[in-house]
Parts: C-alpha cells; sequence; structure tokens
C-alpha cells in the first residue's frame, strides 16, 4: 500500500530532515525577534509587490499602446493572468504583515516564512507565463502555443512526480519508477516539431521571425516553472515535518530555548525553571 508524503512518524522524518536542509545558523535564528521581521513587509508593500504589479499586469498594457498586431496579440493574451497577479500580489501583502506576529516557536516560524515567501514564487510564474504566452501567441499562433504549454505542463507532472517518489523513498524506503529525464528531451523534440508543422497550418497572422524565434522560451520559461515546483515540493515537506516534530528537532539539533523560543519566551521559561 503506497503511503501518504505527509504521515510520516519522526524517525522516519529524520531520514529527510536534516541540519543541511533546514540550514541552521545565527543568521536564522535572529529573525525570531520583532526588529528583524520589521523589514519585509516595508520591503514587499512598497517596493517588490509594486515592481510585480507593474512587471505583470501594466507592463503589457504599455506594449498594447501601440498600434500594431504585437499590441493587441498582448492585450488579449499577455494579460491572461492579470486578475490572478493582483489577487497573489495582494495576499503576498497581507501574508507579509502577518509576518510581524510572533510565531510560538522556531519551527513555526518557518512554515510562516515559507508561505510569506511562496506568493512571491507564484507571482513571478505567472508573470513570465503571461508574457511568454503572448509572445508565443504573436510567434507562432495560438495552436502552436497550446502545443508548448502542453508539453510544459508534461515537464511539470515529470518533476513533481520523480520529487515526490525521491522523498518516499527517503522517508519510507518505497522504491517506485522515476520518469527518465529522457523524456524532458523527448517531450521537447516532439512539441518543437509540431509546433513548427501547426504554425505552419495554423501561422501567427503576421510573420516575424525574430518573434517566432522568441515564442519557443515559452518552454523554458515552462521547465524554470517544473523546477521551482520540484524545489518548492521538497522544502515544503522538510520544513512540515520540521514544524510537526519541532520539540524532537530541538533537541536533535541542540536549539537553545532562546533560539526557539526567542528571547522573550525563553526568559520566561528560564524564570520557570529557575522556581
Amino acid at each position: 500500500m503506497l503511503k501518504n508524503l505527509f504521515n510520516a512518524n519522526y524517525d522516519e522524518s529524520a531520514r529527510l530532515v536534516t541540519r543541511k536542509q533546514i540550514k541552521l545558523n545565527k543568521e536564522s535564528f535572529k529573525y525570531m525577534k520583532l526588529r528583524h521581521r520589521i523589514f519585509l513587509p516595508f520591503l514587499v508593500t512598497f517596493f517588490v509587490a509594486p515592481l510585480f504589479y507593474m512587471v505583470g499586469t501594466q507592463m503589457p498594457l504599455g506594449i498594447s499602446d501601440k498600434e500594431n498586431y504585437f499590441s493587441e496579440v498582448m492585450a488579449e493574451y499577455g494579460t491572461a493572468f492579470s486578475d490572478t497577479i493582483k489577487l497573489i500580489l495582494l495576499i503576498w501583502i497581507g501574508i507579509s504583515i502577518l509576518f510581524l506576529i510572533q510565531s510560538k516557536n522556531y519551527g513555526s516560524y518557518v512554515i510562516f516564512a515559507y508561505f510569506a515567501f511562496f506568493p512571491m514564487i507564484l507571482a513571478f510564474c505567472f508573470i513570465m507565463f503571461d508574457l511568454m504566452f503572448g509572445v508565443a501567441v504573436a510567434g507562432v499562433g495560438m495552436v502552436g502555443s497550446l502545443i508548448m504549454v502542453g508539453a510544459g505542463l508534461l515537464y511539470i507532472f515529470i518533476a513533481t512526480y520523480n520529487v515526490v517518489n525521491d522523498m518516499k523513498l527517503s522517508l519510507y524506503g518505497e522504491r517506485r519508477k522515476r520518469i527518465s529525464s529522457r523524456y524532458y528531451l523527448l517531450i521537447t523534440c516532439i512539441a518543437l516539431i509540431l509546433t513548427v508543422i501547426v504554425s505552419l497550418i495554423f501561422p501567427a497572422k503576421e510573420f516575424n521571425l525574430l518573434l517566432y524565434v522568441i515564442a519557443l522560451g515559452l518552454l523554458i520559461v515552462f521547465a524554470g516553472i517544473a523546477f521551482l515546483a520540484k524545489m518548492l515540493l521538497h522544502m515544503f515537506c522538510v520544513l512540515y515535518y520540521f514544524a510537526k516534530y519541532g520539540e524532537q528537532y530541538k533537541e536533535k539539533f541542540s536549539i537553545t530555548d532562546e533560539q526557539w523560543y526567542g528571547p522573550r519566551k525563553a526568559k520566561r521559561l528560564a524564570k520557570k525553571k529557575g522556581k
């Protein structure tokens, strides 16, 4: 029977959660102090989120101000996820503000920090997809673009399937056959060939060699998204178990009360122990 990725006990999770994976150092523990967390919501709210907003939702519209074929395509397809990007950025700002709230321990902090970081990656992926999808439709046409989207989704599926199997192997010794990395090359070759053929049958309204070549970069965007999905899923699993079995890992990694609970709670605990 196949085991759930998030049902491991402490001993099993210890095969995945290591000091190297968590990256424990003095720099990390300082964020248990409020003064070191103030910078994040300020940076996100007034600089990074507005920058993402401008690039992800306003830049495609800025391009579309010019009266030509490329502008028309970008206005229609380069803004496909604009509303989604806006929502993610609002959520990101909200989470970054909540980040100021003191976590009960370092295990809770790392999970919260993950979710404070995740919207940035998600917004970045949607922004890159929107921009490149608009270029792809202008370069190779809608049908050719959808073929590359299909190939990109296969990239993501293979990456997540393999990383889940790798983590289950680490946790439970449950071995399942991985999908060979050669399939990435095979999918890429098939996608490129089909895209070229389809673009001749269902071409873009106007042919532009530069746009045609750049359009193939949509596959590169999906390859990057697949890599990020793999990295983020692995990171979440490690942090999940670190938080779930926090007290055991606190002892295993010799984390002090001040590092784990923050200086204020550590002082209160010290007083209780002294009584």
